[in-house]
């Protein structure tokens, strides 16, 4: 992979498959990142050190990796137990396109097969980009976006459930994401709403929704830089 021709396919491809600001700060960061490591077929980087490195929150950071997933423009897999999650850059790079980096899942698991074959085919930037027009046409069409989740992808969620999901419950969501799932595998039961069975299982816990911090303008130009450090730090902890 070419980094420049990279980095300027993404510019490129931005403004039809748009993202969020802090999802392309994570996208540049992990691009680099790459480039450091040699363009490997899947690198690491801890969550840590990337929220560190981009001042991201943990749930900031989930959240702008999962629009990057689902907007075609990176692979995860989640790393077992204490172990850090492995990234795939997509390549848009025409020179070094792989049948394996374009075949990435850019729409739903019941478009994959058409996808796959008509990237595989055209093999050049223009296909990708008129592949990713091509996403966000079915993605408006389809009734709901579906994506499945958990160890045996039994939890479906769309996109705006999974972001209620995520804002609802920052600290825990994959756990309870992870026992749904894991419930549903050893009962064979179903659920019409996923998102609402969450949220029913929290409520007999006694879950209570966290308050949205609402904080005051201040002054900052009268403060130290000490000062200005430690407000910073106080207002990370509840983002």
């Amino acid at each position: 992979m070419d980094y420049i021709k990279q980095l300027n396919a993404f510019w490129r491809l931005l403004p039809n498959n748009p993202l969020s600001s802090n999802a392309v700060c994570l996208y540049v960061y992990l691009l680099s990142k790459d480039n450091e490591f040699c363009w490997k077929k899947e690198f690491t980087v801890p969550n840590l050190i990337i929220c560190g490195s981009i001042s991201l929150s943990r749930q900031a950071l989930d959240r702008a990796r999962n629009e990057l997933i689902q907007k075609g423009y990176i692979k995860y897999k989640k790393g077992i137990s204490n172990q850090a999650g492995k990234y795939v850059i997509v390549s848009f790079d025409t020179q070094n396109d792989t049948q394996e980096s374009l075949s990435v899942d850019f729409v739903t698991q019941d478009n994959t097969q058409d996808d796959t074959q008509d990237n595989t085919q055209g093999g050049h930037e223009v296909s990708t980009l008129n592949k990713l027009n091509k996403t966000k046409l079915n993605n408006k069409l389809n009734k709901k976006n579906i994506k499945k989740f958990g160890e045996y992808e039994n939890v479906k969620l769309d996109d705006e459930q999974y972001e209620k999901l995520l804002n609802e419950f920052p600290n825990d969501y994959e756990k309870r994401i992870q026992s749904l799932d894991g419930y549903i595998q050893s009962t064979g039961k179903k659920y019409k709403d996923h998102l609402a069975t969450i949220r029913n299982w929290a409520r007999k816990e006694g879950y209570k929704k966290l308050e949205k911090v609402e904080y005051k303008a201040i002054d900052t130009e009268g403060l130290t830089d000490e000062e200005y450090e430690r407000l910073l730090r106080e207002r990370r902890k509840n983002v």
